[in-house]
């Protein structure tokens, strides 16, 4: 007896039944892998964040501890030995380049750096902050080029009160952004990995990249601050708007500093271990 078109059919049928089921199931094994690994991916970056949160706070509480000491001891007794010692003990601290004390027109009263009693620094950012405000806040510069130490910086200042109340002058200390940078490079990150502390100005305060040297970049109109108006902490992919490359990003905004403490790792590299289990999978689909 003759074998009918539909029996025919029946074996290409379930042949071609049993190939789209093993793809439904790899896509599925593949997705499935694939979020596990954007999870893995955004814990990692986000305990590392909070991590560099922590160690940027301990440190700018250690420096401010000195500038409270010095600006307290100056506006009791002006140059005393005890402003001396404290404005000595940052030369063994590698976190900080110079300690200065100016009066209210900017000259230099005291200083840790030989020829600095002749400069103005009038000019400078943080002067002109505390000139103009009287709220007793700690205020961060952006990097700075320091004209006496020749080295950017980035200034930590307190308002000095004259004895009258009104503007004495600024006690400030020297912070070294490489100081973050070789932190950052001694952790020995893996490749692909991006450490930022960015001013809520937008100012890059220290960064390590591998690539590129970003101090003192504006970063305002990134993805970073797009983020921020939505939460003080979180995480997001971003195309890098700024330099082309395309990274998973955690971020903290610092409660007690005007400061944000970013972290990015490069999907290129996050991604790579990923990637090979995904093509183990397809070739299996397909030879296997």
């Amino acid at each position: 007896m003759p074998r009918t078109p539909k029996r025919d059919f029946m074996p290409l049928g379930y042949g071609l039944f049993l190939v789209f089921a093993i793809w439904l199931a790899t896509a599925a094994i593949v997705n499935q892998n694939y979020q596990q690994e954007i999870r893995e991916i955004k814990r990692n970056n986000d305990q590392l964040t909070r991590s560099m949160e922590e160690h940027v706070r301990s440190s700018l509480i250690a420096a401010d501890a000195k500038l409270l000491l010095m600006k307290s001891e100056y506006e009791r007794a002006g140059v005393t030995p005890a402003v001396g010692t404290a404005m000595q003990s940052v030369l063994p601290n590698p976190l900080l380049l110079q300690s200065l004390i100016l009066d209210a027109e900017g000259k230099v009263v005291r200083s840790t750096v030989q020829g600095a009693l002749s400069a103005s620094f009038a000019d400078r950012s943080y002067f002109q902050f505390h000139r103009q405000e009287d709220g007793g806040k700690l205020y961060i510069s952006p990097p700075l080029l320091d004209r006496i130490i020749e080295k950017n910086a980035i200034y930590l200042s307190r308002r000095l009160q004259a004895p009258g109340g009104g503007f004495g002058g600024v006690v400030a200390l020297a912070v070294d952004p490489e100081y973050f940078s070789q932190f950052y490079r001694s952790m020995e990150l893996q490749t692909g990995r991006l450490v930022r502390v960015v001013g809520e100005d937008g100012i890059v305060r220290a960064s390590w990249n591998g690539r590129m040297n970003e101090l003192g970049q504006n970063v305002v109109g990134g993805s970073l601050f797009k983020a921020l108006e939505k939460s003080r902490s979180g995480s997001y992919q971003s195309p890098g708007i700024h330099y082309g490359v395309d990274r998973f990003f955690s971020y903290r905004a610092m409660n007690d500093f005007p400061l944000i403490v970013q972290v990015g790792y490069e999907t290129e590299f996050a991604l790579a271990e990923y990637r090979e289990r995904r093509n183990t999978f397809l070739w299996i689909a397909v030879f296997g």
